[in-house]
């Protein structure tokens, strides 16, 4: 895997490399110095390029489009797989090779007239045929298959970075605006990154600089992003050995690929979370919360008295929209907590104000909190009775 950020503007300059080159294109001896190179150069030949690329179509496919073709290629009828003479998948991915079976011997050498079929496991998402999507029948091997065990951690000796899919599984998060590229040369969205725990039987490890990626279902390790910014990784008798602090975790080999063994935690769920000390910075993405700039105004204003302290996660930086949130709302019956059996079932609404001054232009704020997931929403409103139709928009 590969992170391509996105600029907004070029830069005006080339590098030494780059300039060499560029002299050496035009017929020119590369020994000159840079200062006989302007800008200037690199914007005329970024305007010319530009030009050509209005005026012609691009000799170069996208990147996908090359490796689709790449794979149609060579998994195709003439190049067969060396152990079943299917074709489709690579020999690697042959199930009757993962399934520890003998090759079988060639149809050809007795009909010469034979044609290979073409397998159920293919190795490419471009051979996947209509009618195989439509139907569920397509099985990708190699990987791009997805495990279907999702306690299972994959590790990959090619990524340059952590991966996960799932949201809730942040402890920091921080939004971003990045692409991932892939074996198979596909731009995927990121939208996040921050810190993660995978919870082992040996322990938590804790993997920082994580990218959020919505197109990757699990969570994919970076054997060199580990070593290098998380702990250490050996590979002994055929496994790899990671090193975090004093935790030792070993991986496990399954159809060739290495995984990391996890427990599933509450965090892993789709739906809320039953936390009670729920971390601050998960409730950005999962409600509204306010600007810095309005709770300092709030604090300076006299509206908020008796903010609670971080002293329950001191490592932790927290939002303080989401502390004062949570330090508003109204105080829970001992009964409710065995009522609350899903998300809604039981909230609580405080309607605080009016402030003294005019904040942002409102004057009261209503605070929601849902008592099975313990998440908060802070809605300010510009008039006492905007409360009910706020509350039942929520």
């Amino acid at each position: 895997m590969q992170v391509v950020q996105r600029f907004q503007k070029q830069d005006e300059t080339k590098t030494d490399a780059n300039v060499m080159a560029f002299a050496s294109s035009r017929g020119q001896p590369n020994n000159i110095s840079n200062q006989h190179y302007p800008s200037q150069i690199s914007q005329q030949t970024n305007a010319s390029n530009k030009s050509q690329a209005d005026n012609k179509p691009s000799r170069y496919p996208h990147p996908s489009m090359q490796s689709a073709a790449w794979e149609t290629k060579w998994l195709s009828p003439k190049h067969p797989c060396s152990h079943c003479f299917e074709w489709g998948h690579w020999a690697m991915d042959c199930p009757r090779k993962l399934a520890s079976k003998p090759p079988i011997e060639d149809p050809k050498k007795r009909d010469a007239t034979f044609r290979y079929c073409k397998s159920k496991f293919v190795s490419h998402p471009a051979l996947v045929s209509i009618e195989a999507k439509n139907e569920g029948e397509a099985k990708l091997t190699s990987i791009q298959a997805i495990t279907e065990d999702s306690k299972l951690v994959l590790i990959d000796s090619g990524a340059t970075h952590h991966v996960a899919g799932y949201f809730l599984l942040f402890i920091t998060y921080k939004q971003i605006n990045l692409e991932l590229s892939v074996a198979t040369k596909a731009l995927h969205p990121v939208v996040g990154i921050g810190t993660i725990k995978l919870c082992t039987q040996d322990g938590d490890l804790w993997l920082h600089n994580t990218l959020h990626c919505k197109d990757v279902p699990g969570v994919v390790i970076s054997l060199g992003r580990f070593h290098t910014s998380n702990g250490k990784v050996e590979f002994k008798n055929g496994i790899f050995c990671f090193r975090q602090n004093k935790i030792v975790c070993n991986s496990m080999k399954v159809n060739n690929r290495w995984f990391l063994n996890t427990i599933p935690t509450p965090c892993c769920n789709d739906i809320a979370l039953k936390e009670k000390n729920l971390m601050s910075t998960l409730f950005h993405d999962r409600l509204a919360h306010l600007l810095m700039r309005t709770v300092r105004q709030m604090k300076k204003l006299g509206c908020v008295e008796g903010l609670p302290r971080d002293a329950d996660f001191p490592h932790i930086p927290h939002c303080w929209s989401c502390t004062l949130a949570k330090s508003r709302h109204m105080p829970f019956m001992p009964a409710s907590r065995q009522v609350a059996c899903a998300p809604g079932d039981v909230i609580a609404v405080d309607l605080m104000g009016s402030f003294p001054l005019l904040l942002d232009k409102f004057s009261y704020a209503m605070i929601i909190l849902d008592h099975f997931s313990s998440l908060v929403d802070f809605i300010p409103l510009k008039a006492k009775y905007d409360a009910a139709k706020n509350l039942k928009e929520w």
